[in-house]
């Protein structure tokens, strides 16, 4: 997948954004509770990946509420979204969620809950910051970060928690950077996804187009 953002520092040129998704239920289940929404918020894309609580058909319900306010939502600004988000599933077994807001050469996120994020480039592996706490069950300090981050240089990899911990990203994962998006996400699930849980996978890279 491709979506194409105009680059206002690079005449003639635009900075695309390339976004690879893979997600898989519970093994005893049809339905994941995870959320994965990526789309072009104004000049910047928004990235989200959000867990509910559990899995199977109710969390599969709270899941498919929170992906259809995503996808409708026209706000840009990750604070009222995460108001927004945090409304919505008040009275839910709540959820964790990755919201990020990316540009040519900047990143803006929150991440609260056990939703891994790393961002990858040749010669390093940085994991992203967080605040702990469950979305919609209890009062959280939310935080939101804002770095200087091209994606130009890089890749970001967001997973849920059906991602087995053994998965950290190294520099010698050269798969990371040289495979596709849609290819990173899909190595992932299949080799490092628990089948006891939903798991979810994002990767994020840009180019200039």
């Amino acid at each position: 997948m491709k979506a194409t953002l105009k680059a206002s520092n690079q005449k003639g040129k635009n900075f695309v954004l390339q976004v690879g998704t893979a997600s898989k239920p519970h093994y005893l289940e049809e339905e994941s509770g995870d959320v994965c929404v990526w789309k072009k918020m104004g000049e910047k894309y928004m990235l989200f990946v959000a867990d509910v609580l559990g899995h199977g058909r109710k969390a599969y319900e709270v899941a498919k509420v929170i992906e259809l306010y995503v996808k409708n939502s026209t706000e840009g600004n990750i604070d009222k979204i995460y108001a927004d988000l945090e409304r919505l599933v008040r009275g839910t077994r709540g959820c964790v969620a990755f919201v990020a807001l990316v540009s040519e050469s900047m990143i803006e996120y929150i991440n609260v809950g056990n939703i891994k994020a790393w961002i990858v480039d040749a010669g390093t592996v940085r994991r992203t910051m967080g605040v702990s706490g469950v979305i919609g069950r209890m009062p959280i300090s939310l935080k939101i970060f804002k770095e200087p981050i091209s994606l130009l240089h890089s890749t970001l990899v967001v997973c849920t928690d059906g991602i087995k911990n053994q998965f950290i990203p190294s520099p010698d994962m050269d798969w990371i950077r040289t495979l596709s998006p849609r290819d990173v996400a899909l190595k992932i699930i299949k080799e490092f996804s628990i089948k006891e849980d939903d798991a979810t996978v994002l990767v994020a890279r840009g180019e200039m187009g």
